[in-house]
């Protein structure tokens, strides 16, 4: 049901922290293969976030995708590699 409605949960810059982690939950929850392209394009750009507690929590989700759907592992080794690429540079 709510898997249609991924992109009310994405993170908003002006949200109180405990909603965008609650959120980050939630994006995780409600991967799919169908959707687990669209949810890891924004989960790596939290990932790179200025606030380093929402950047952990996105990879930290990022890996909880790659466990949870079997397509998706390739995108998030590739998604964490670009992400730790981009923060080394």
């Amino acid at each position: 049901m709510l898997k249609n409605e991924i992109k009310h949960f994405f993170l908003n810059y002006d949200e109180p922290h405990f909603i965008r982690l609650e959120k980050l939950s939630i994006l995780t929850q409600l991967c799919s293969r169908k959707n687990a392209e669209t949810i890891l394009k924004e989960l790596i750009e939290y990932g790179r976030d200025i606030d380093s507690v929402i950047a952990r929590r996105a990879i930290k989700c990022i890996g909880d995708i790659a466990t949870m759907v079997n397509v998706a592992a390739d995108k998030t080794i590739r998604a964490l590699m670009n992400i730790v690429k981009d923060s080394s540079q």
